[in-house]
């Protein structure tokens, strides 16, 4: 699928509308605070703000059969960690049986995602885990993902629920320098955007007679299909005849043209694009 952005830092890197490096056709949705961020490169993709909280960001993408929110989240080392551990709960908690992933920088200890010690951010942090049945995407041999001097850790992972796990195909601390003493995390997810082609015809322009006279040869088998239907499947079988018929005396009568079609998701409307 196309990129995603999940953005969490302490300096507020985006609050500056002409920062330099970040592409004006970029969508930037913040957090609040400024210090969360879901970034959308691309433009295939249709999403939509569903939540703007104080220390977190979620955004609803179209993927496969099925929506995907992706949450950022900033938990500075000095405030309350119960504050964005519950906004992201309330965010879980009302998209039960969805696909969320989560990327964060929560500035908590604990040796499930490479630190060598446990601290009380760290285990309120993996109590939360498991009261929502988050999996941790890391990988347990990830080098640090925060350095600064003498200084490393691990502050940065993301999690996803259930409907997912098995969509994340790789997690990997990138060595490319960052601007930034915490490192970029690359994260495959296995998933894709649906768009499709279908072929318009140009019926404007008459042709119409043409149509009705390729079409008349299979008048009579369509209506032996349809007359000697019994059942259900007899008449979904005449109608895809009927079909395919029409489809081939189109082909022979009308210029066609390929346009290409991305639907919006059932979900996406234009009053969630507006807000």
């Amino acid at each position: 699928m196309p990129s995603v952005l999940i953005v969490a830092y302490e300096a507020s890197m985006f609050s500056t509308p002409n920062l330099g490096g970040i592409p004006q056709s970029w969508n930037i949705f913040n957090s609040i605070s400024n210090k969360a961020a879901v970034i959308i490169p691309s433009r295939q993709l249709h999403a939509a703000l569903i939540s703007c909280k104080q220390n977190t960001v979620a955004v609803k993408i179209q993927t496969g059969q099925q929506p995907t929110t992706f949450i950022s989240a900033y938990s500075s080392p000095y405030s309350n960690i119960q504050e964005t551990l519950l906004e992201i709960q309330e965010k879980i908690s009302s998209l039960p049986r969805e696909k969320i992933f989560i990327g964060a920088d929560l500035n908590g200890h604990n040796t499930l995602w490479g630190y060598n010690d446990v601290d009380s951010r760290g285990t309120a942090i993996e109590k939360f885990i498991l009261a929502n049945n988050l999996f941790i995407n890391n990988s347990s041999d990830a080098p640090p993902t925060f350095t600064r001097n003498t200084s490393k850790g691990w502050p940065d992972f993301s999690l996803c629920t259930q409907q997912m796990i098995g969509e994340i195909a790789n997690w990997e601390g990138l060595e490319e320098p960052s601007l930034s003493d915490h490192q970029y995390i690359k994260i495959t997810i296995d998933s894709s955007v649906k768009n499709c082609t279908f072929t318009r015809y140009k019926t404007r322009h008459g042709n119409h007679n043409i149509f009705l006279k390729n079409l008349n040869p299979y008048v009579n088998s369509l209506l032996r299909a349809f007359r000697n239907s019994q059942n259900e499947k007899d008449i979904n079988e005449a109608t895809n005849l009927l079909q395919n018929c029409v489809i081939e005396a189109c082909n022979k009568s009308y210029r066609t043209k390929n346009q290409n079609l991305s639907p919006n998701p059932n979900w996406y409307t234009q009053d969630l694009e507006i807000e």
